[in-house]
């Protein structure tokens, strides 16, 4: 009996095995038309284009794998969907995927991983949310259970923009549009990405976990570069990451 047991819990240990984190230095490479500002030694990237502005800010790494937290902003006339398919990823030229909320939870159900970020909700999905210029956060959730509406409030920390304005003139300094995005991302850090529908003026922003690169690009140093689609737009993002 004392033996069974014993081969039981190895058995399990394999299944489950410990993870030796890295300990990693994630900078990022300015790019066309991105804004680079610091706090407390983090990065975080802002890129404004025409019809909308896209902010990421590296994580550093869990089990390995990269972790960003990417908030969008609409600035365009009509409503667009957006979540971790609209973000292409790459480690040292090497496509790898975004890991969907569903992959992360199966994940989370086989291997007991993923503590520090919020992939075990309670009730099996993410309370995806909108941040909107009254500083009340709603959102539209497409999951494959069903559509959900959430309305939550918290405070804001950055500038506020005036959704009908925004939309007729969109003469908005970058420190205004840095200030919803800031607040968005302060609100919405522990959320996991998923497709939602952002109105006109309104942000919306979650954590995107992707993949471990195969072969030599598991080494350091690397270069990880992120491509957000939105509003018909793209925004490149790229960073430089090394052993700390």
């Amino acid at each position: 009996m004392k033996r069974h047991l014993a081969a039981v819990l190895a058995v399990a240990m394999c299944s489950s095995p410990a993870v030796a984190e890295r300990r990693v230095n994630v900078q990022p490479v300015e790019t066309e038309g991105a804004t680079i500002r610091f706090t407390q030694g983090v990065a975080t990237v802002d890129v404004q284009r025409e019809h909308g502005a896209v902010q990421v800010t590296p994580l550093g790494l869990d089990h390995n794998r990269f972790t960003f937290l990417v908030v969008a902003m609409n600035m365009g006339d009509t409503a667009d969907n957006f979540g971790v398919e609209d973000v292409d990823a790459d480690i040292g030229g090497q496509h790898v995927a975004t890991l969907t909320r569903e992959r992360l939870d199966q994940m989370a159900r086989n291997r007991a991983m993923w503590r520090q970020i919020a992939v075990a909700a309670a009730t099996g999905l993410a309370a995806g949310v909108a941040a909107n210029q009254r500083d009340h956060y709603t959102a539209t959730t497409f999951t494959p259970h069903g559509t959900y509406r959430t309305f939550i409030s918290a405070p804001s920390t950055g500038g506020q923009i005036a959704a009908a304005g925004l939309v007729a003139g969109g003469a908005y300094s970058i420190a205004q549009i840095q200030g919803q995005l800031d607040a968005t991302r302060a609100a919405l850090a522990n959320e996991i990405l998923q497709t939602t529908t952002i109105d006109p003026g309104d942000s919306y922003g979650g954590r995107i976990v992707i993949e471990q690169a195969t072969g030599s690009n598991r080494t350091l140093p690397q270069d990880v570069h992120l491509v957000v689609h939105f509003g018909g737009e793209d925004y490149r993002f790229a960073f430089h990451v090394t052993q700390r």
